[in-house]
């Protein structure tokens, strides 16, 4: 491709003789680039497996990177990467429940500030015993509550 640029371009500033030799290699490395892209086509549609939806994201909840990695890794039996998710989920709870929102009354996130933090705190506790009844009802809480504060302090 660097060569066929490389000639169209001495094709356009050179005098004649140059230029017609200049357009002999445009056109042969034009037909090489076009043969090799062709190729490279054919060998990533056939060996090339690429990306997979293996499953579909919920759509009932927001987003929540860190409730997701508790989910999955206790699932997976995969305990101590539950452990660390859960306690920067948990930490971070404390963080929120001591903030002051953008949006809303006071009253209300002093309400459910703290009852967000509880939540993330039994959710913890559940993974640190590696109780995953405890861990799938402590998800489900969380979860649940995910729309009574957000349309009070996030809204649209």
């Amino acid at each position: 491709m660097l060569l066929t640029h490389g000639a169209a371009h001495l094709r356009m500033k050179a005098d004649p003789i140059v230029a017609e030799r200049a357009g002999r290699i445009m056109r042969l490395t034009a037909l090489g680039t076009l043969l090799l892209f062709l190729a490279a086509g054919v060998l990533v549609a056939t060996h090339v497996d690429g990306f997979a939806i293996t499953k579909m994201a919920a759509t009932d909840s927001p987003a929540n990177p860190l409730l997701k990695q508790v989910i999955f890794a206790s699932k997976e039996g995969k305990w101590d990467a539950a452990t660390a998710a859960a306690k920067s989920l948990d930490s971070n709870a404390a963080l929120l429940e001591k903030a002051t929102p953008k949006k809303g009354d006071a009253s209300s996130w002093e309400k459910l500030g703290p009852k967000y933090h509880k939540n993330t705190s039994a959710l913890l506790t559940a993974v640190e015993k590696k109780d995953a009844d405890g861990v799938k009802t402590a998800v489900g809480t969380i979860q649940g509550s995910c729309k009574e504060c957000h349309s009070v302090h996030k809204g649209k």
